[in-house]
């Protein structure tokens, strides 16, 4: 397979610029969505949970061979809400930033995505010359 993650460099880097940037009594966290890859004959299919979070606050980008998805799962209220008494909290408002390294076998111009149910998908052709096929022997 083809597409690579980049998390384990970006899971430091990001837990460094959290500790960093990060205000102490933040209720905002980073975070890494559940998320599967899986590869079909033409097309690498890349799925992500993200119940919660509104079609409005997703954001993918393609720049320099990585797929970018940002996500927000906001709250329901804000915190200078007047009349707003939370009793209990049990939810996690969390940024996603996943960056995944694409090669040069993706129809970049054919990427597609879809979110239903809270689980987005995004669908990377591969170029034709790139797909696989059987060599007879003679």
């Amino acid at each position: 397979m083809y597409l690579t993650s980049l998390e384990p460099i970006t899971k430091h880097i990001d837990s460094f610029f959290d500790q960093v940037f990060t205000e102490p009594n933040s209720t905002l966290k980073r975070s890494n969505a559940p998320n599967e890859v899986i590869e079909r004959d033409n097309v690498y299919i890349l799925s992500i949970e993200l119940p919660g979070v509104s079609k409005e606050d997703i954001h993918i980008d393609f720049e320099d061979k990585s797929l970018r998805v940002r996500a927000t799962k906001k709250k329901l209220y804000e915190d200078d809400d007047k009349g707003v008494n939370v009793i209990a909290n049990y939810r996690d408002y969390t940024q996603i930033d996943r960056v995944w390294g694409v090669s040069d076998s993706i129809d970049v111009k054919k990427i597609s995505s879809e979110y239903t149910d809270g689980v987005l998908t995004i669908k990377l052709p591969k170029k034709a010359e790139a797909k696989s096929r059987k060599i007879s022997v003679s």
